[in-house]
């Protein structure tokens, strides 16, 4: 209910902004004039803001693309050291068959 009161006011200084400019009167003297000035800086407020958290979620973004590409690396030297680790146990896996046949 005063949600609807505060729109029936909104639509009343607007309907007497119009009747002032009509009878061609200066209209930024009007109520209606200074709730559009309110509304024009609380949207800014409010789009500054989104600005702002858009730009702090475009700085998480780049930084877990750093992370991402940063595991990707560490993924690819294990999977290097594991290969040579594979490549070592295998060496001496055959090293140890062919001392255990000449025992």
């Amino acid at each position: 209910m005063e949600e609807i009161n505060k729109l029936n006011n909104k639509l009343k200084n607007y309907e007497n902004a119009i009747e002032i400019e009509r009878a061609g009167g200066d209209i930024t003297t009007s109520r209606a004039f200074f709730d559009l000035q309110n509304e024009n800086k609380d949207l800014l407020v409010k789009m500054k803001n989104t600005e702002a958290e858009n730009n702090s979620q475009k700085d998480e973004i780049a930084r877990l693309k750093d992370e991402i590409a940063k595991l990707k690396a560490s993924e690819l030297d294990l999977k290097k050291q594991n290969e040579n680790q594979m490549s070592i146990n295998k060496y001496l896996y055959s090293l140890f068959i062919h001392i255990y046949i000449r025992i």
